[in-house]
């Protein structure tokens, strides 16, 4: 449901993300939402990324957006991967 809703309307499946409460499944959500919304505006799915809490779960979602970002535009990702704090999510 989330990567349909996301490919659509990624501000409406972020908000859908939002007020998930179950760990897994906000875990999932997001990264599946990442994954969308990077192949259309990868910028707009980093700032959003960038409001989440910083967590084990968000992991697999930075790892989507770069892998994502980078097929399409290499440079624009490594310039962004390079803003990113060490540690975590940039590693």
């Amino acid at each position: 449901m989330i990567s349909s809703l996301a490919s659509a309307a990624p501000t409406r499946a972020a908000a859908y993300v939002a007020i998930l409460t179950d760990p897994d499944t906000r875990r999932i959500a997001s990264s599946n939402l990442v994954s969308q919304w990077a192949s259309s505006d990868p910028q707009a799915a980093a700032a959003w990324l960038a409001t989440q809490p910083v967590a084990d779960s968000t992991a697999q979602s930075y790892a989507n957006l770069a892998g994502s970002w980078a097929g399409s535009d290499p440079n624009g990702a490594s310039r962004w991967v390079a803003t990113l704090p060490p540690g975590q999510p940039r590693d």
